[in-house]
């Protein structure tokens, strides 16, 4: 089978629909049903480039003339996706400028769509881009979610509930279960001294909740590793200075994906304090469950409390309640025999529900599926 995946950008560029992408090429190019696996995404800068990874995966990073609204702009798109020999497409949505291209072009192959997250800030835009929205769908053969909430809560998704199947997010978790990785993890834990370690790991945007967890923090004996940059990281150190918590907040940046796996060990318990459904899943959660870690997360509307299940692989919390939030840390870090059940709960359901061989095979298969009943009209 050859397969053609289309989204916004591609990694190195950050981006949880971006490591989507690069996780699903790799675990399905290693599946022997599949013959080659095409990217089609739009690069950082205004030129083309063509990248070659292993025997089976091509990236075409086509020229981007500028990025509006967080859309990049790339006009040469319809022409890469005429250029396609591809049996299927897989898109990613939201990408409003991917859509239109599929539309403009002529390469009407079946059409798979992985519907990541309804559009939440763009609001003006999103009313011209409705009648483009609307007329791709039409086109969709099958809708992937990432989980149940999605579609239940989504007041676009849950119109195509017939169509769209459930397949949660999966990681290559090799590092996660090297046994070399966590004994790093433990030696990085005593560098912080003896109190309990809390970790969060994400880019410091409004959406992210990183306020509402210093917040938390102030009236928490623990220390608190922050991993990620943005925007508002600025704001955030001035908030721990503020309130002379340099002593037991610590940001870090630029850590390699290995390194950052030995945090993940490290950490007594993983926070992720999402406000906006903007959120949509919160593949971090994963990597920590990986590691054995409870999670506390909030009851968004969206994947984040399927992930994480309150009561049985962490706690799950309020979103923007920073008192809620604090009970729930000062729970776990009061309680070691119900951290360390958590924890171990989190990883077994990881480990068997959230690998990206299970993510690999199970959209193979709606491939196939797909495949099969078009061939039949």
């Amino acid at each position: 089978m050859k397969i053609g995946l289309v989204n916004k950008f591609y990694p190195p560029k950050i981006g949880g629909i971006e490591y989507y992408v690069r996780t699903l090429a790799k675990g399905l190019s290693a599946l022997p049903e599949v013959e080659k696996v095409e990217i089609v995404v739009a690069n950082e800068e205004n030129k083309r480039q063509v990248e070659i990874y292993g025997d089976k995966i091509k990236v075409v990073r086509v020229a981007n003339w500028r990025t509006i609204a967080s859309t990049p702009i790339a006009p040469g798109m319809v022409k890469a996706l005429n250029d396609l020999d591809v049996d299927i497409f897989h898109f990613n949505f939201p990408y409003p400028f991917g859509d239109m291209a599929y539309l403009l072009s002529h390469n009407k192959k079946p059409l798979v769509l992985s519907y990541q997250s309804d559009i939440v800030r763009q609001k003006i835009l999103n009313k011209f881009y409705t009648p483009v929205r609307k007329c791709f769908f039409n086109n969709v053969d099958r809708f992937i979610a990432t989980s149940p909430n999605l579609i239940k809560y989504s007041n676009i998704l849950s119109r195509y509930s017939d169509k769209t199947s459930v397949v949660p997010i999966g990681i290559d978790n090799s590092l996660h279960i090297n046994p070399e990785n966590k004994l790093l993890g433990k030696r990085l834990k005593n560098t912080y001294g003896d109190k309990p370690l809390l970790l969060f790991v994400g880019r410091l945007v409004y959406y992210k909740g990183v306020e509402i967890l210093l917040d938390a923090m102030r009236e928490i004996d623990a220390n608190l590793i922050i991993v990620g940059k943005g925007v508002l990281k600025a704001k955030l150190e001035e908030f721990v200075r503020k309130y002379g918590m340099q002593d037991k907040i610590f940001f870090k940046s630029d850590i390699s994906d290995e390194k950052l796996v030995q945090y993940f060990h490290a950490c007594d318990i993983f926070v992720l304090p999402s406000v906006s459904i903007t959120e949509a899943y919160g593949i971090v959660q994963v990597e920590a469950q990986m590691c054995g870690k409870p999670v506390i997360s909030t009851n968004l509307p969206t994947g984040v409390p399927y992930v994480n299940q309150n009561g049985k692989t962490g706690l799950v919390v309020e979103p923007g309640n920073t008192e809620d939030l604090r009970r729930a840390i000062k729970q776990l870090l009061q309680n070691e025999n119900l951290r360390l059940s958590l924890g171990r709960n989190a990883q077994k359901r990881a480990l068997n529900e959230f690998t990206d061989v299970a993510m690999a095979k199970h959209t193979l298969e709606i491939y196939r599926e797909v495949l099969e009943s078009s061939a039949r009209k």
